[in-house]
């Protein structure tokens, strides 16, 4: 093969090459945006230990703070589930 044909068929690969890589990052950052948006991110408190508290107290406190940001979440992610759950025994 002549030089001229191989240039060419190198750059068209490469322009290929190139073009699927910019779908997949533009994939990729609609990914990015969908998972995490500002608004929709809730800030969580720290959970300090005070010098005072007593360490069965603290991890009581801890457990409690955990399940009720566990409990929000959960429900927030299945909030559809749960009404048609609902609407299902109200039915019967």
């Amino acid at each position: 093969m002549n030089q001229f044909p191989k240039t060419i068929l190198l750059l068209m690969t490469f322009s290929v090459f190139f073009a699927l890589l910019q779908v997949l990052l533009k994939a990729e950052s609609k990914k990015n945006d969908k998972m995490q948006r500002p608004s929709e991110v809730s800030i969580q408190k720290e959970t300090i230990r005070k010098e005072s508290e007593p360490i069965p107290i603290f991890v009581k406190r801890y457990q409690q703070q955990s399940f009720d940001l566990w409990e929000k979440s959960f429900f927030k992610n299945n909030k559809k589930i749960i009404n048609n759950e609902s609407t299902k025994s109200n039915q019967k």
